[in-house]
């Protein structure tokens, strides 16, 4: 409840603050989904799949000219992140309160061919310049950059499967970043359908700046013993370094009265 209070604080604060100086203030609504996916800096750990997700939350917009103006918006997503594969198995959830701890319990509790899917929910307070043109007809487009959101992890769960290993549902939040400041772009039109009331349509793109996970052990093969089984090989712990970072493209629907 404390959370909800806040972003309606947050997102209502300046419009009041605002409302008196402005030419236009509008405020509406939104429901916008989108694909998510992660990138990679090191080439052991690569993208291998995107997850389909919503964001619903309150937009407004204040306008300083006719065609100048700043953005700002309250919301939450769910079904954010993406899959990544890990060529080189270990302890890669090492603080994550997994159902069997035996996943994330000595040197290599996770094979090679490792995938892990990251399953976040997030609330977003974005802020952003807004540009656009004279309306034409019932229409405006726009342009919104840049849009600055610091995008704060509510919720962290992930599917982990690869050989001999199925999980799905675990909670991985302390292995997780919580917070996720991104920096996007949209462009978009406006469709009047009365004197006050337009339709928002848009096309959104919105990447991290932080490594959204932190960062877990890779196993390293020290020796195999002359032998094909994988039994008594041995190991050693590096640190995992690599930077992920996520990418949302999402198509926005809205209301503005």
């Amino acid at each position: 409840m404390r959370t909800k209070g806040y972003l309606v604080v947050f997102f209502l604060l300046p419009a009041l603050i605002a409302s008196a100086q402005m030419q236009d203030f509008r405020m509406g609504i939104q429901m916008s989904p989108n694909f998510s996916w992660l990138s990679s800096s090191d080439r052991l750990i690569s993208p291998n799949g995107a997850n389909l997700g919503i964001q619903l939350g309150l937009q407004s917009e204040m306008y300083f000219t006719d065609q100048i103006g700043i953005g700002i918006g309250a919301a939450i997503s769910f079904n954010q992140g993406g899959r990544l594969y890990h060529e080189i198995g270990g302890n890669l959830l090492p603080n994550s309160e997994l159902t069997n701890k035996a996943y994330n319990t000595g040197v290599k509790p996770l094979p090679d061919g490792t995938n892990i899917r990251y399953k976040l929910q997030a609330i977003h307070l974005p802020v952003g310049l807004k540009l656009r043109t004279a309306e034409y007809g019932y229409l405006r487009y726009f342009l919104e950059a840049p849009i600055i959101d610091p995008m704060i992890i509510s919720k962290s769960h992930g599917s982990i499967s690869g050989v001999n290993v199925d999980l799905e549902g675990e909670n991985i939040r302390k292995d997780v970043t919580k917070l996720q400041p991104s920096i996007g772009i949209g462009l978009g039109a406006e469709y009047s359908i009365s004197v006050h009331n337009a339709l928002i349509f848009g096309l959104y793109f919105h990447k991290s700046i932080l490594d959204l996970t932190k960062n877990g052990r890779k196993a390293i093969l020290v020796s195999d013993n002359g032998t094909a089984s994988t039994a008594d090989d041995v190991y050693r712990q590096e640190t995992e370094d690599a930077k992920i970072r996520m990418n949302r493209l999402q198509f926005r629907l809205g209301i503005l009265f």
